[in-house]
């Protein structure tokens, strides 16, 4: 497979990871392996320190930025650096500004004034750095990588502002001129979420019959529901863990300041602090909720030209946290422009509890939405408050049925990685079921007519043989234009044609159910195939579930269905007519009864017929004159016989006229079904690959 690079550039850290593919038993297995940073990390913080120099030169080239150019400044220093060598410069730490604001100015600090940048130089220099140091440190892994024949895959915020095409392309270009690769692909970090569970096989989310994701990051909380096969709903908060750590560092000093009136911590302290201190503090608190202990905040406050060094020692214990996360106020924007303020503890219950009441109110083709299981996953999943809070408003979904991610700091990076092996392998499964189905003589319009004729001659059989009975019983001498005049009036009864209508139709679904399981299975195969033993348990679900989604695929024939049911109020008495007297033909001639009215009778079953039909009786030599109920009796023995055994005398007529019904109605033909039925099997594949992803409505 090509080679790619995935990257979940988080507003906390940033993770990698690549595919490694294994042959195993002449099959070829797939695998996702961590790529690292500097040092060997595994996990880098996500900031960089970009010097006055390169400020300087940024500003000069402005927003044309290139891999060549970015190349011309040297290395950036990005990660867990614990000072700039005393160089003058400035550390920005904020990647996940939205694509409409990539050109904005950023204003923070003395050489952002005198050297003005924007977001989108600031991202394009952390994203060229983060790939320079994968490409270094890992020389095994990735040795034969270059940038000419790598792509790297990214995630996104899963919101509108990011997902929309055109904001797709926008980030992607802002990676691909930056790295100098050969390619740059984006994907919703919730659709890399869902995917994540493949490398953990102790979950088992039931995308099939309706899940939740619920990723949380530093930056945003996204919610992605989808229900196989049907469609998907997402949004997006601005609920990032990282307000937490914001709120402590602010509630640290102010605690600070309200016991040292006389040397408080002065405001431009604290900006020149805020990006390490809360780096501190971020792991700090991840600390605490990993270990469930207090812990002591230790934050140091250069000196300025107007104080002296300040330093805050305090123990943190839960009492503070709690205070922090249930009591401090914050403010943001939702994806939509909706202003939200409260705690962090009650706006992730007002997450929740939005996302639950509106995927109960939306419905599918008028079936409700379900949720059988729920997926947590990001880095601020690790704080068992949130699954608590999760538990807590969804109810109706067990314990058992919510998972958290095990490694939630790898679970986009894991996610893109199969995300890209499925994308990459889908145009061969789709090659493969298309020989499958072009193979198959299920999907033509003989198969079709064959099995309405089929079905529909045993109807037919039955109108016969109950007049044909009444017939011979009479006591009254009748002649062989009875019969024929019974059965005609039989079947111009509009509840005869009725039955003959719901006929073709229950044989048209047959048909098309054949087909649709013909395509289910070669899906199905090919999936499993794609996956090896790697296959996420969410798919291996439906998969193997009888009653899932891709059973009710189908092809859309309605063209043929409206056709051949046309002809039952046109020219199907005509037809069952002509039937009839050639069959009745048949057999006199056959029992001997009269090769006079026999001959005539078989050739000229269609001119005997129309006569019939338009209430003129028919010249044929006989058949009009009555006969005796023992030679009516030895005739219905014979057709009972005829007809119960071997009707094939019936099905060759009526499939050469329900195909003369298509051929003047439609354009169907054999080519049409192959290609509707391969379109049909492309759907599936991608569904079931959650590429093929239709917007549930709220």
């Amino acid at each position: 497979m090509e080679k790619f690079i995935a990257i979940d550039v988080g507003h906390g850290e940033a993770a990698s990871a690549y595919v490694a593919e294994k042959l195993d038993d002449d099959k070829i297995s797939y695998d996702v392996k961590r790529l690292v940073f500097d040092k060997s990390v595994p996990t880098v913080y996500s900031r960089i320190f970009i010097t006055e120099e390169q400020m300087k030169k940024l500003s000069s080239i402005g927003n044309e930025l290139t891999y060549s150019k970015l190349c011309d400044m040297g290395p950036f220093l990005i990660g867990n650096f614990e000072e700039q060598f005393g160089r003058p410069g400035e550390t920005f730490q904020y990647f996940k500004v939205k694509p409409s604001k990539f050109n904005d100015p950023i204003i923070q600090g003395e050489y952002t004034i005198k050297y003005p940048i924007t977001h989108r130089m600031v991202m394009s220099c952390y994203i060229y750095q983060l790939v320079n140091e994968i490409f270094e440190n890992n020389p095994h892994d990735i040795a034969d990588y270059t940038r000419s024949n790598t792509t790297i895959i990214v995630g996104c915020p899963t919101s509108e502002e990011w997902t929309s095409p055109q904001n797709i392309n926008s980030y992607r270009d802002l990676i691909a001129n930056a790295t100098g690769v050969k390619n740059a692909l984006v994907v919703a970090e919730s659709r890399a979420a869902m995917f994540s569970s493949i490398q953990y096989n102790n979950k088992s989310v039931s995308a099939d019959n309706g899940a939740i994701i619920f990723d949380f990051g530093s930056s945003t909380a996204d919610c992605t529901y989808m229900w196989m096969g049907k469609g998907i709903w997402e949004f997006s908060w601005r609920l990032g863990a990282s307000s937490i750590e914001t709120e402590l560092y602010s509630y640290l000093i102010q605690d600070y300041n309200t016991s040292n009136p006389d040397s408080p911590i002065t405001s431009e302290q604290i900006i020149n602090s805020v990006g390490e201190s809360t780096r501190i503090l971020r792991g700090k608190k991840e600390e605490f909720y990993k270990n469930d202990t207090p812990f002591r905040a230790t934050l140091e406050f250069d000196g300025t030209d107007n104080t002296s060094d300040r330093s805050i020692r305090k123990i943190v214990d839960k009492d503070i946290m709690d205070l922090i996360i249930k009591n401090r106020q914050i403010s943001f924007t939702t994806d939509v422009n909706e202003i939200k303020s409260g705690s962090w503890y009650d706006l992730c219950r007002e997450f929740f509890e939005y996302a639950k009441n509106t995927i109960v109110g939306m419905s599918v083709n008028g079936e409700n939405c379900p949720i059988t299981s729920i997926s947590i996953t990001g880095g601020a999943s690790k704080m068992p408050f949130i699954t608590e809070l999760c538990k807590s408003v969804f109810t109706d979904v067990t314990d058992d049925n919510v998972f958290v991610e095990p490694v939630p700091s790898y679970s986009v990076s894991n996610g893109l990685c199969w995300i890209q092996i499925t994308d990459d392998k889908v145009e061969e499964c789709a090659a493969k079921i298309n020989n499958v189905i072009n193979g198959e003589g299920v999907f033509s319009t003989d198969a079709l007519v064959n099995t309405i004729s089929k079905d529909l001659s045993n109807s037919i059989i039955d109108v016969i043989l109950n007049r044909a009975k009444g017939w011979a019983a009479s006591d009254t001498d009748l002649s062989v234009q009875d019969l024929v005049d019974s059965v005609s009036q039989d079947i111009k009864d509009p509840k005869i044609a009725e039955r003959f209508k719901n006929i073709i139709i229950s044989s048209e679904k047959r048909w098309s159910k054949k087909c649709s399981n013909k395509i289910n299975k070669a899906v199905k195969k090919e999936a499993k195939n794609l996956y090896c033993n790697n296959v996420p348990k969410f798919i291996t679900n439906m998969l193997n579930n009888q009653d899932d989604s891709l059973q009710n695929i189908s092809i859309d024939f309605d063209p043929i269905l409206n056709a051949i049911t046309s002809y039952l109020g046109n020219s199907v008495v005509t037809v069952i007519v002509s039937i009839i007297v050639f069959i009745v033909g048949l057999l006199i001639s056959l029992t001997g009864w009269g090769l006079i009215i026999g001959g005539p009778m078989m050739l000229l079953s269609d001119e005997i017929a129309n006569d019939i039909v338009n209430g003129r009786k028919s010249s044929v030599n006989g058949m009009t004159t009555p006969r005796s109920k023992s030679k009516r009796e030895s005739l219905l023995n014979a057709l009972t016989k005829r007809l119960n055994g071997n009707n094939n005398d019936i099905v060759p007529k009526l499939k050469e006229s329900i195909r003369k019904s298509l051929e003047e109605n439609t354009s169907i033909n054999d080519a049409q079904i192959v290609e509707d039925a391969n379109i049909t099997a492309r759907k599936a594949l991608e569904t079931l690959l959650l590429k093929n992803l239709k917007k549930i409505e709220e």
